[in-house]
């Protein structure tokens, strides 16, 4: 495929990379641009892909571009490859974007596009109806499209994985530099009043302050846990042997089973998707909150709290949520808590479905989840 020109954005078939913003947009039959999000590890790998279209990608090359310097299991890649899938290949009835070269990699595989075509694509964009600059002019050099004759060599591959990595390293270093400056600093200025959390409840701490303008020094503590190969995130889909049940945990802290009668379960990857197609309605128990969310998200506080379907915070959200959905029992909902050992998320999903709403979600892997993605976050609609 011929690379028409270099720079930030990668295009192909109704759909465009940036990565300097490291957004996904896909267009739609009206023409609007919409973001599609997608997390980090995912655009370092899609990175890879589509700047060498029609070329074999080692998966050890594309590991040390998610994963530089780490050891990390073949099946991580295997996760992010599907979860790719599960985004570009949706409404898609000629094969997947990205083909599986068996015991050896993947190839990036887009119809042909002309420069003229590729070009309109790009110079079209408008995110929800409205006109946006035209930043992506592609005479200013910022610009990459994926055509039908783009040839790579093995030696390109090579060289931007190691590009991707050598990125990764240099941010992952300005994170922990930063980090280690305001610890001295919170130590300094709040003396004995800082206070850690144990995030797991019976597993290898994952400690983080909880006061909020300390939120780099938090995801710097995470990175040096991921690099150093211990746990720094609870699994969204650990199945931690706890039987299905319809109780409000009093008890926050606890491994959570994986179902909630009357409520379906949503992945963080499909969660993705069904905010774009679904537009549900947010709702985060704030637990454990430094102030981000999920984009869109209403912050509820003492949502999550255990207690009885007849207690007053049952009323207080039966209120709430009248307001919210304008009595639709059947708007789409979605539960955020912390993650999967905290019971927040899951109690207000059970307290959604006692309401009567038939579209309840509880997101299991919670805002954690979403983070350890590196998903974009938005700071919450806190209501009371």
């Amino acid at each position: 495929m011929d690379a028409h020109v270099t720079g930030e954005t990668l295009a192909f078939e109704g759909w465009h990379f940036d990565r300097k913003a490291h957004l996904l947009y896909r267009q739609d039959a009206s023409g609007t641009w919409t973001p599609v999000p997608i997390g980090s590890r995912a655009q370092d790998i899609l990175t890879l892909l589509l700047e060498q279209p029609g070329t074999l990608v080692s998966k050890d090359a594309l590991l040390e571009a998610a994963w530089p310097n780490t050891a990390v299991e073949p099946n991580n890649l295997s996760v992010q490859i599907a979860a790719l899938r599960r985004v570009l290949d949706r409404d898609r009835s000629d094969g997947s974007y990205i083909q599986t070269v068996s015991g050896r990699g993947y190839r990036f595989v887009a119809p042909e596009h002309s420069q003229a075509e590729a070009l309109r694509l790009l110079h079209t964009r408008a995110i929800n109806g409205n006109a946006t600059d035209d930043v992506l002019c592609a005479e200013a050099g910022g610009d990459h499209i994926v055509t039908a004759s783009d040839t790579a060599t093995t030696t390109d591959v090579s060289l931007g994985a190691k590009s991707i990595a050598h990125r990764r390293r240099r941010a992952l270093l300005a994170a922990l530099l930063a980090g280690l400056s305001l610890a001295i600093g919170a130590s300094l200025f709040l003396g004995p009043f800082h206070k850690f959390r144990l995030a797991g409840p019976n597993d290898w701490p994952r400690l983080s302050l909880v006061i909020l303008p300390f939120e780099n020094l938090i995801r710097s503590y995470q990175d040096g846990l991921r690099l150093a190969g211990e746990r720094d995130h609870a699994d969204e889909d650990a199945d931690f042997g706890v039987p299905t049940d319809g109780v409000r945990h009093g008890d926050i802290a606890g491994f959570t089973p994986k179902g909630a009668p009357g409520v379906k379960m949503i992945r963080t990857a499909e969660l993705s998707w069904f905010l774009v197609e679904a537009r549900p309605i947010l709702i985060d128990t704030l637990s454990y909150s430094w102030g981000r969310s999920i984009p869109g998200a209403v912050g509820l506080k003492f949502a999550g709290l255990g207690g009885s379907f007849t207690d007053a915070a049952q009323d207080h959200l039966r209120s709430k949520m009248r307001d919210l959905t304008s009595g639709d029992l059947n708007r789409p909902i979605v539960a955020v808590g912390w993650n999967s050992e905290r019971f927040d998320g899951r109690n207000l999903a059970l307290r959604l479905a006692a309401l009567g709403y038939t579209q309840v979600h509880w997101y299991r892997g919670g805002r954690e989840a979403w983070e350890v993605d590196g998903l974009p976050e938005t700071e919450p609609d806190v209501q009371e």
